[in-house]
């Protein structure tokens, strides 16, 4: 807990080392304002421990300042650590923010991307201000910072604005304390600030300036797609309500029917098109700027390519004023989604966009301020009253972790998984979970995540060759392969990990859970592909106590592909071959079904899994008639989106403690009957999500004295959520679920890196620190 009891009754002058989420959030600012009000002398610094402040005055003053520093922060600062320190006063007069010191982030937390505020969107939206409709306006509480940011501590000189210098306007209203670009480190102008460029399809300059912003706001009217340089990337822009130019953008990225983010101006103009609830609303004005997935209206007058077959859509407000700027010109909603080939990394140098992007883009939107840092759209959605953060990237990361509570000076690097990619790092003093990377499918994706991790280790100050790298035990990850370089690595279980990381965020190291790790595909320790899981652990280790019946992958990946497949097999086991030959599998050729068959009867040809989020797969095969998945996990998706929450019946799975096994058998059995017999898609959805409801709080019943911990991407799933808060809310153990780090394998790193630092205590007889 930070530490402010020291008394000051005798004490003149003050050392205070602040740890926490304070740089590029305006603390500084704050102190200076807040040190001339109390009358003391002193200064003010970032280092790589975050911030140093030394002060010198009345006692009472030196008092009050420390009691009022906390409250007159600006929202979105954090202060982990307040440590103070009795010095000898040396006669200060004035107080001064001075020059940062050091060039890594040793303790002190890396800022993250902040929206642009109200109060810079109203200027932007000013027609008599100074910085009317200029795209880079932004103020101490707001702007890009990690994506900018080439060193700590967090400096002008430290990012991509350091060659851009300040005009004397500008410049005056960096030094004047009342104002709210004081020591603004971005602050920037039309007259000295960096300027737009549009660009043609082959790269070449058109237009500069406002002139450029208004030839990409025609292009857009005219249903093209325009390539524009955000905050963390390039991002791809064009009519939402046009089915033609929202067709073209998916044939062009190559990106069939995976659902595409909304660009709305305001909030007013947000529920126009969606059913916001208040938390929703709140996430959506959230100063991180997510895409929020939330309901559409009905009646919303957008294109049905933007997300096929789903009632949901993803939506963003302006990030940036060059958003605001372009959503108020084109007055109507946007598509706003990743400038990259599907399964490629997303494009962020601008030199290298005209090529990259030639073929996918019409125009291209561009500026002179580089992008340091590649970082993609954050993703989250309201889940039972909670965030649950699908995807963590711009504005939430890097996430600065809770402290390991073991002295551990060595570092520790977690690569994480695959597909959802994203790796965190412990060097010493603090932890850190890194921006979502994505698919390492391509020789393009692997060698950024090779580059983001390198870079990343650089600014914390982490020395690859000499950390101890913790990775998963799937041999064919490629970051399983890439660890294997240095000595000392190790593994940790997916699915232990998984637990391992609520563990880590709500700082529970020292006690069992009873854990239900659910996704798509974890490698088992057994050799098969788990994922329905329900372990007895503790951060450290953990023991299997039940998992749903395994069953086939006939042709492997292939069945992700195909999920009927997988609905086939699950038919097979539960009513036999002639049963299964009677169904239909939305249309499948008898001839693949019957070569199926034949694999079913031969199961040592097939890889088997007992994962939780294959089941939804096979699941949404037999209801909804789902051949084929565009992309992994879809299936589910389309399952959830079905359910009918007015229908009250359920399925039942058969749980064997005494064997461990979870069986399904008997719920195919029923889902097929009511296929069969008509009832409607809906209903026969909603009663399976029920009876995965139940069966997670059975398990949990299992074990009244213990936590319930929930984690992997099946809990991802809104209409899950919320049948199991229903039923385990209350439970007098407690329910521990993600709500800072994303459930999936984004989250993944965080609890291989609390396995490691567990195991490396435990080696060294160490004790926590805290509890």
């Amino acid at each position: 807990m930070p530490t402010e009891s020291l008394a000051y009754e005798s004490v003149q002058a003050v050392r205070v080392t602040i740890v926490g989420r304070v740089q590029g959030i305006g603390a500084r600012p704050t102190a200076a304002r807040l040190a001339e009000k109390r009358g003391l002398a002193g200064s003010i610094a970032n280092t790589p421990d975050g911030v140093l402040l030394e002060l010198e005055g009345a006692a009472a003053d030196l008092t009050a300042f420390l009691q009022e520093f906390r409250d007159a922060l600006p929202a979105g600062a954090e202060i982990r650590e307040l440590r103070c320190e009795a010095c000898t006063p040396r006669g200060l007069i004035g107080f001064e923010i001075r020059g940062s010191s050091g060039g890594v982030a040793r303790a002190a937390a890396v800022p993250q991307d902040q929206a642009a505020c109200p109060r810079c969107l109203a200027e932007v939206r000013d027609a008599s201000d100074r910085r009317h409709a200029y795209a880079f306006t932004s103020c101490t509480s707001c702007g890009p910072r990690y994506s900018i940011l080439e060193a700590m501590p967090y400096d002008r000189s430290t990012t991509s604005m350091r060659d851009f210098f300040m005009c004397d306007t500008c410049a005056r209203e960096y030094r004047v304390q009342n104002d709210t670009r004081y020591h603004s480190q971005i602050n920037a102008c039309p007259k000295c600030g960096p300027r737009l460029t549009l660009h043609d399809a082959a790269g070449r300059s058109v237009v500069v300036g406002d002139d450029a912003l208004r030839g990409a706001v025609e292009a857009l009217r005219l249903g093209k797609i325009v390539a524009l340089l955000g905050v963390g990337g390039y991002q791809l822009l064009t009519d939402a309500c046009s089915s033609k130019a929202v067709g073209r953008l998916r044939e062009r990225k190559r990106r069939p029917v995976k659902p595409l983010a909304l660009l709305l101006g305001t909030l007013a103009a947000a529920e126009q098109l969606t059913l916001l609830n208040d938390a929703e609303r709140k996430l959506l004005q959230n100063p991180a700027g997510p895409i929020v997935v939330v309901r559409r209206r009905p009646d919303a007058p957008l294109a049905v390519e933007v997300a096929p077959g789903l009632s949901s859509v993803g939506v963003m407000l302006p990030t940036t004023p060059l958003h605001a700027v372009l959503c108020d010109q084109f007055s109507g909603p946007l598509i706003c989604t990743s400038a990259n080939l599907e399964g490629e990394p997303l494009i962020y140098q601008s030199a290298a966009a005209g090529s990259e992007l030639h073929e996918i883009a019409d125009v291209l939107l561009s500026h002179d301020r580089p992008v340091i840092r590649p970082v993609d759209d954050s993703v989250v959605r309201v889940i039972g009253g909670e965030t649950c953060i699908i995807r963590l990237a711009r504005g939430y990361a890097p996430h600065t972790l809770p402290p390991i509570p073991y002295d551990i000076p060595e570092p520790i690097v977690a690569l994480g998984g695959e597909p959802h990619s994203a790796f965190a790092l412990w060097n010493g003093y603090q932890a850190a979970l890194g921006p979502h990377i994505g698919d390492l499918q391509s020789v393009a994706a692997c060698a950024r995540w090779c580059e983001c991790l390198e870079s990343t280790a650089e600014l914390y100050g982490v020395d690859l060759s000499a950390a101890r790298m913790v990775h998963d035990r799937h041999p064919d990850y490629f970051s399983t392969q890439w660890s294997r370089r240095f000595t000392g690595s190790e593994s940790a279980q997916h699915h232990h990990a998984h637990i391992a990381a609520v563990l880590y965020e709500h700082a529970v190291w020292d006690r069992q859970v009873v854990g239900l790790a659910w996704d798509g595909t974890g490698y088992g320790d057994d050799g098969t592909i788990w994922g329905g899981e329900c372990l007895c652990a503790d951060v450290r280790d953990f023991r299997r106590i039940a998992w749903l019946r395994p069953f086939a992958l006939l042709g492997g990946d292939a069945a992700i592909r195909e999920p009927w497949r997988i609905a086939a097999t699950l038919a097979y086991d539960a009513l036999g071959p002639e049963r299964t030959r009677r169904l239909r599998f939305g249309g499948v050729e008898t001839s693949r079904l019957e070569n199926m068959l034949t694999l079913m009867s031969r199961p040592r040809f097939s890889a088997r899994t007992s994962s939780m989020g294959r089941l939804f797969d096979g699941i949404a095969a037999l209801v909804l008639g789902t051949t084929t998945a565009a992309y992994e996990g879809r299936p589910a998706i389309l399952l959830e989106e079905s359910c009918d929450p007015s229908d009250d019946g359920s399925y039942a799975f058969r749980l064997n403690m005494t064997t461990g096994e979870i069986d399904w058998r008997e719920v195919i059995a029923h889902v097929v009957e009511d296929v069969v017999k008509g009832t409607s898609p809906g209903a026969v959805a909603m009663r399976f999500h029920r009876a995965v409801a139940d069966l997670a709080a059975e398990l949990a019943s299992r074990h009244p004295q213990l936590p319930l911990v929930t984690s992997g991407g099946v809990f991802q799933n809104k209409i899950l959520g919320e049948l199991l808060a229903a039923r385990v809310v209350r439970r007098p153990a407690g329910w521990l679920r993600p709500t800072s780090i994303p459930p999936g394998d984004g989250g993944l790193a965080v609890g291989q890196l609390a396995i490691a630092a567990a195991r490396a205590a435990a080696r060294k007889g160490l004790v926590t620190k805290c509890v």
